[in-house]
C-alpha cells in the first residue's frame, strides 16, 4: 500500500510541460512525477513543434531571401538595361545639337551671304543710276552693270530658295 499511496500522490502532483525541464527539476519527487504524469513527453513534444515551427519559418525565410536575390539581380539588369538606354538617348540628343548647331551655323552663313549679295547688288544698282544719269556712260557700260546686277539678284533668289529647302 505504501507504494500505491506514493504513486497516487505523485500522480496528484502532476506538473505542467513547462515545469518539466530536465535541467530546472531540483527534487526526485518532483522529477517522478513528471516522468509518470507525462509532464516530460508533453515538454518534448511541445519543443518538437517549436523546433518545427522554428524550421518552417527558416525555410520559409531562406525561400524569401532566394526570392529577394533573384529580384534584385532582375532589378540590377533592368537597371544596367535603363542606364544603356540613357546613354544612347543622351548620344543621340548629342549629336542632334551638333547638327543643329550647324544648321544654325549654316543658317546664318546663307544670311550673311544673302545680305552681301545684296548689298553688292545694291552697290550695282547705284553705279547703274549714276551711269544712266551721266550722259558720259557707254552703252556697253551700262549693259555690263545690267547684267552684274541681275546675277546678283539670281545669286540671292537661289540661296533664298536653298534655306527655304533646309
Amino acid at each position: 500500500p505504501a507504494p500505491a499511496t506514493l504513486l497516487l500522490a505523485l500522480a496528484g502532483c502532476a506538473a505542467t510541460p513547462g515545469e518539466c525541464d530536465p535541467s530546472q527539476v531540483g527534487n526526485v519527487v518532483k522529477a517522478a512525477s513528471c516522468n509518470w504524469g507525462g509532464g516530460y513527453a508533453a515538454r518534448q513534444t511541445e519543443l518538437s513543434r517549436e523546433v518545427a515551427g522554428r524550421v518552417a519559418a527558416y525555410t520559409l525565410s531562406q525561400s524569401e531571401a532566394q526570392k529577394l536575390a533573384a529580384e534584385a539581380k532582375q532589378l540590377a539588369g533592368d537597371r544596367e538595361a535603363w542606364q544603356q538606354k540613357l546613354a544612347a538617348m543622351n548620344g543621340e540628343s548629342a549629336r542632334l545639337r551638333l547638327e543643329l548647331n550647324a544648321a544654325r551655323t549654316g543658317t546664318e552663313r546663307g544670311r550673311a551671304r544673302v545680305d552681301a549679295l545684296r548689298q553688292e547688288a545694291g552697290s550695282l544698282q547705284a553705279q547703274l543710276d549714276r551711269a544712266g544719269a551721266a550722259s558720259s556712260a557707254t552703252e556697253a557700260e551700262i549693259q555690263a552693270l545690267t547684267q552684274e546686277v541681275e546675277r546678283k539678284q539670281q545669286a540671292i533668289r537661289e540661296l533664298l530658295q536653298e534655306s527655304e529647302v533646309e
